[in-house]
């Protein structure tokens, strides 16, 4: 069904549809709840997890995630490295296929990785492909040529990456959909509309059949998939639901089998009934929650004490019991809980202090950051449109306004608005959380590196970013780790980030799925799923 075909649908016929769901085509189609609208399907300019589940499905990397969220072959199907740890030898499938069925190549990896880099592009996590040679000059400006990244397609089933320094969580890295291959002919052919329905050739085990703005995407089949024969579910749909409760109405209601998240006040009502408490999964989630200051401008720039302050009065238990609920591990670091290859993980001075202690301490250094009764902080949190997340502002702010007299303006924004906001540094204060991108430490360090695409604090601090370059050539992971403890003892000092609580991921998952394995990624490829009979 073509994207204009989608537009002839009738407004009462999708009333019908959202009214009474129903599930006569529950062998065909698989319905998720996604939380955002993605902010694009275009591999080299997806930012958020929306978009990552999307093209996780559409794209499929050198490497990719089995069934249990393992890493595995993806369209490589071997690998080796050199002794130096510095050279990459991908070896390619020999029946990879474009969903369109021509032949997928080395030289379409070559040509996606550098086009993911050029400047041209725009990219915001051309950071994520750093440890490849030329990506920092390219970055920078020093080198103007895309052609001097260190990757080369020597033949059609054989691609060479040259790393700057031994990277022992490079297989994992290049799993993500920003290592895919891309499509240069429709690319170049379409231009800026080349994700829409009809112009995107995929690679993975869905292609794109239609996108509903603000309603839902529609992957069906890629029937040129190397392993479509094992593919059980013919179409899946992602459905933009920011509302956890409407998300768990609708799967209530049956017009969901996977929800995005769970509303946490829900808990009881779920663990009361004998079917949804089946259905409800909670796993650790490799990803942290933490409110951002803006360190650009004032308040919060040069003003470590205000900063601190800040951070000694957010009650982090009172905000894990009462409302997320979850089983979620009140967060004193950077790094969240259950990374792996990392044995020096640090607090905050205060992580041992009792609540009273912190406050005692907290209204001292507000008043020396030069804030009183008669001149209280004004300032605003933003967050994105979210039930959670707006609860916990509240409490937030309701800390900070009994313990230090703050008066706090709450912003709720959709989620891209929210995140162009905090890309621009329009905010004060913002809801930040960061999923690790791959199994290691390296993945929070670098977000925080000084001039980071993705680092919406504005920290700039070039000690630690000395720290993480040295760790980034140690080859040995003790050392390594011990390297990147003291990088974080920096980070946390200086207080640039509220650290909050080690996220888990919450969500339901219909008793009529199988397949589902919860993972620390919570990487939930549809194709590893089935309904059951």
């Amino acid at each position: 069904m073509t994207f204009k075909k989608l537009l002839l649908i009738t407004t009462s016929a999708l009333c019908l549809a959202f009214i009474t769901p129903s599930f006569a085509d529950l062998p065909t189609t698989l319905k998720r709840g996604n939380g955002t609208e993605p902010t694009s399907l275009d591999p080299s300019l997806a930012n958020g997890v929306p978009d990552f589940n999307v093209l996780s499905d559409l794209f499929e990397g050198l490497s990719t995630y089995d069934k249990t969220g393992k890493l595995t072959q993806g369209a490589a199907e071997k690998w080796e490295i050199s002794a130096d740890g510095k050279t990459y030898i991908f070896t390619l499938r020999k029946d990879l296929k474009w969903s369109n069925g021509e032949s997928l190549t080395a030289h379409d990896f070559e040509y996606g990785w550098k086009r993911s880099v050029d400047p041209k592009t725009t990219s915001t996590y051309t950071f994520l492909m750093e440890p490849v040679v030329g990506v920092k000059e390219i970055i920078n400006g020093t080198s103007k040529d895309s052609n001097s990244l260190g990757v080369k397609a020597t033949d059609d089933h054989t691609f060479v990456v040259n790393l700057n320094n031994p990277t022992p969580y490079f297989t994992g890295l290049v799993a993500h959909p920003f290592f895919g291959p891309q499509h240069k002919a429709s690319i170049e052919k379409h231009g800026k509309q080349f994700t829409k329905p009809g112009n995107l050739i995929s690679s993975g085990a869905y292609m794109l059949e239609a996108w509903t703005p603000q309603e839902k995407i529609r992957l069906v089949k890629n029937p040129h998939y190397y392993n479509s024969a094992s593919v059980q579910i013919p179409a899946v749909e992602f459905y933009p639901l920011e509302r956890q409760t409407e998300e768990f109405n609708r799967f209530q209601a049956g017009g969901l089998h996977m929800t995005y998240e769970f509303p946490a006040e829900l808990m009881e009502k779920v663990q009361s009934d004998p079917i949804l408490k089946t259905e409800i999964k909670i796993t650790p989630y490799l990803t942290n929650y933490y409110y951002g200051f803006n360190l650009t401008k004032p308040p919060f720039k040069d003003n470590v004490k205000l900063r601190k302050a800040l951070s000694l009065v957010i009650h982090r238990e009172a905000i894990t019991k009462n409302i997320t609920k979850g089983g979620e591990i009140p967060l004193y670091g950077w790094v969240p809980h259950g990374v792996d290859n990392y044995w020096d993980r640090q607090t905050v001075d205060f992580a041992d202090k009792s609540y009273g202690e912190r406050v005692a301490e907290a209204k001292k250094l507000y008043a020396e950051a030069g804030y009183s009764a008669s001149n209280p902080l004004t300032v605003e949190i933003l967050y994105n449109t979210n039930e959670e997340h707006k609860k916990i502002a509240i409490q937030v702010a309701n800390m900070w306004q009994k313990a230090l007299g703050v008066k706090t303006q709450l912003k709720n924004s959709e989620f891209k608005v929210f995140l162009s906001d905090r890309t621009k540094f329009n905010t004060q204060v913002f809801r930040g959380g960061w999923a690790g991108d791959y199994n290691d430490p390296y993945t929070f360090f670098e977000l925080m590196l000084s001039g980071g695409g993705i680092n919406n604090v504005g920290y700039a601090n070039s000690e630690y970013d000395a720290l993480v370059k040295k760790a980034s050539e140690t080859i040995d992971l003790k050392e390594r780790s011990k390297i990147l403890g003291k990088a974080e003892r920096i980070f946390l000092d200086d207080h640039a980030i509220a650290p909050v609580y080690t996220h888990v991921r919450k969500r339901m998952v219909s008793h009529k799925i199988a397949g589902y394995v919860s993972n620390v990624q919570d990487v939930v490829l549809t194709r590893f799923l089935s309904f059951k009979d």
